[in-house]
């Protein structure tokens, strides 16, 4: 699937059996493009912010979160992700490989 689809995130913190971590860093009005995610995760955020989950079937999903609100995500699904703050947009996910 990845052939199709851009990177989850800005770049991979760590990587082992368990889990694969990245960070996700986006300046105001950034998109992080239409990705795959075929692993379950959790999204915990650094910052707060306006963002905007587009998922592949065409719906919108316009959320405002805090520093440290974790979210639960269940695969597989794909979306693109963009930041409608006006501030840097960071946070951290967790996927879990088993």
């Amino acid at each position: 699937m990845c052939g199709t689809y851009g990177q989850k995130g800005t770049r991979v913190l760590l990587e082992n059996e368990q889990v694969r971590v990245w960070e996700i860093e986006l300046q105001p009005g950034e998109t992080l493009p239409m990705h795959f995610h075929d692993l379950d995760y959790v999204v915990i955020n650094l910052t707060g912010g306006k963002t905007t989950v587009e998922w592949e079937d065409g719906r919108r999903e316009t959320n405002e979160s805090q520093p440290g609100n974790i979210t639960w995500r269940v695969a597989p699904h794909a979306h693109a992700l963009t930041n409608e703050g006006t501030g840097l947009y960071r946070n951290r996910m967790i996927e879990l490989k088993g």
